[in-house]
């Protein structure tokens, strides 16, 4: 649950965003063993989470936007967040659960846009970024994934990061798109980490985690992306993303390999169209120590795919619109890196949409 309120006003040639925000999560949590002989019972180890756990995030923000001139442009912003973090006492994990965590940040972000000609724009960004280790970081215990465990983490410290990024912004009659690089550089990362392993009471093998606070760690990518327009009628358009993790390799990062969309669209009439696309994912053979024994995931790494998929619309009259989606038309098998399952097969949606 959540709420928040935000304003604007204006003063010369600056415009003034400023609010707050605050949002309430709890958690109701309980685990129940079935059995086909005995019947259902309590779980004596206790649900991964302590059952009333509570989030609470509160946050102030104010943004500056300055209009220098006609072509210069600069973004100042300030924020300021508290977290607290309460897990109940639980006569199931007495040593490792019933305290209470509060953490605040006073976070900055500066950013600027100019326009080099009416359709071209450089943009430039400088962030910093503040994550409070959650529920899930603090007091996750027992089985994860499939057959590994997860230790309580209550000594936890927040995760930073450090931003920059820019490029180009292209709006034009025929031509829409970007081109965007980022660096991003993280300390006291919040991150998975193997403990070792443990004999199960059935002389199974399990590995231990626990969420830990990893020295630092530098990720850097490019992301584009484009639409070009042929006729009234036609048009193309592609993204693309790339993202590289440069340090920091012994935690459970699944940073996701290359990744494109390229499709073209055609609209014969106004509200019309008719848009076949190809989604595409190279190969990710780059594995983390964590991601190597995740069960998830292939030792070798994630193969590369691509699916080809359509979608069309069709109004029905001026607030109704009928739409199709036909997903993974040849029925190809893939899986998007670092996930559970799977990628969906061949499917067909049809859905109608109305405003009032």
């Amino acid at each position: 649950m959540g709420t928040g309120l935000t304003l604007t006003s204006t003063w010369g040639n600056n415009r003034f965003t400023y609010g707050l925000e605050a949002y309430f999560d709890r958690v109701n949590s309980s685990r129940t063993i079935a059995n086909d002989l005995t019947g259902s019972r309590l779980d004596p180890n206790g649900p991964r989470y302590v059952d009333g756990s509570t989030l609470n995030q509160y946050g102030l923000f104010l943004q500056d936007e300055t209009n220098w001139d006609e072509r210069f442009t600069s973004f100042l912003g300030l924020r300021y967040s508290l977290v607290d973090v309460n897990i109940p006492f639980s006569s199931v994990r007495p040593n490792s659960s019933g305290f209470s965590r509060n953490f605040q940040a006073l976070t900055g972000g500066l950013g600027a846009r100019y326009r080099l000609t009416p359709e071209v724009n450089l943009v430039f960004n400088l962030g910093q970024g503040f994550r409070a280790p959650n529920i899930n970081d603090l007091g996750e215990a027992g089985s994860r994934r499939v057959t590994d465990i997860n230790l309580p983490n209550p000594s936890l410290a927040p995760e930073r990061v450090f931003s920059v990024d820019g490029g180009l912004k292209v709006s034009g009659t025929a031509f829409t798109g970007e081109l965007l690089g980022f660096w991003s550089q993280y300390t006291d990362r919040l991150d998975s980490v193997s403990l070792g392993t443990v004999i199960n009471s059935d002389g199974s093998t399990a590995q231990l985690f626990q969420t830990q606070n990893l020295n630092s760690d530098t990720i850097w990518g490019i992301e584009f992306g484009g639409r070009y327009r042929f006729s009234p009628q036609w048009s193309s358009f592609v993204t693309g993303t790339f993202s590289y993790a440069e340090s920091g390799l012994s935690g459970e990062n699944a940073i996701p390999p290359f990744n494109s969309v390229v499709g073209v669209r055609y609209e014969p009439t106004t509200g019309v169209y008719l848009e076949p696309f190809l989604r595409y994912a190279a190969a990710q053979t780059r594995l983390s120590a964590n991601d190597a024994t995740d069960l998830r995931i292939n030792p070798l790494g994630t193969p590369g795919w691509g699916t080809l998929n359509l979608r069309a619309g069709l109004p029905l009259n001026p607030t109704t619109t009928l739409r199709l989606n036909v997903d993974n038309i040849f029925n190809a098998t893939y899986r998007e890196h670092g996930t559970t399952l799977d990628g969906a097969g061949t499917s067909v949606t049809l859905g109608v949409d109305s405003a009032f």
